[in-house]
């Protein structure tokens, strides 16, 4: 049997592989979290917690979200800081990664999305609060190009854990739209597809911000290792 610690550094791997292969295991933990709590909240406890609730802005679930995409934002920010490799495109990741944590705790897109649909152009609310994909669509667009740019130049496997975060926060779009059909039907009293589909959306949201996260930490490690003396 080895004598290596759970979760230490194998014998010749290096330091952004050991750091992608923790970030995988976090972003499943989390996930599988999330959505063993959200699911057993709706279906064992009657949806009576509401800190268990992934559909809920402003609790634990969504502060875990948060904090995912802050972890974008300083590693983004501490690249562009040390390397002039790709500073502008760190730059802006770091930037749209802290409005998206803080959007993620003050619930500004929904807000504004509600504020528009339903008080201005007389939309239900399970269609006004889609809207935010429409305001926000310009800087989706520029965060998936700039994570792309990135994960063309990064090394693997930090390439990959970029690819892949990209990968999963794209396919949450399509879920989130699907809840203008599912949270319709719960309001027709049909909750099941909506608590699904809840739970697909955020796991794929925070599995994705995660696996960003500990791309862009390998891409960060990678650099320091090769300007650091060993």
């Amino acid at each position: 049997m080895s004598s290596l610690p759970y979760g230490a550094v194998r014998p010749g791997e290096s330091l952004a592989t050991f750091v992608v292969r923790v970030g995988i295991r976090i972003a499943i933990l989390a996930v599988l979290v999330q959505t063993v709590a959200h699911l057993g909240n709706e279906f064992l406890l009657d949806d009576r917690v509401e800190g268990l609730d992934a559909d809920i802005e402003g609790n634990s679930l969504t502060w875990a979200s948060s904090v995912a995409t802050f972890a974008v934002a300083l590693c983004a920010a501490l690249h562009a800081a040390a390397f002039e490799k790709q500073r502008r495109e760190f730059t802006v990741l770091g930037g749209l990664a802290l409005w998206f944590s803080l959007d993620d705790v003050a619930i500004i897109h929904e807000r504004v999305a509600l504020k528009l649909g339903e008080d201005l152009l007389g939309m239900p609310d399970y269609l006004a609060v889609r809207l935010w994909l429409i305001l926000y669509l310009p800087l989706l667009l520029l965060a998936g190009l700039v994570l792309w740019r990135i994960a063309r130049e990064a090394e693997p496997p930090a390439d990959g854990a970029v690819l892949l975060g990209l990968g999963l926060l794209v396919a949450s779009i399509p879920v989130e739209l699907a809840g203008a059909v599912t949270r319709k039907l719960a309001e027709d009293g049909t909750d099941v597809p909506e608590t699904f589909r809840v739970a697909i959306e955020e796991g794929l949201e925070l599995g994705g911000w995660i696996l960003v996260a500990a791309g862009l930490t390998a891409v960060l490690c990678s650099a320091l290792m090769r300007t650091t003396p060993r």
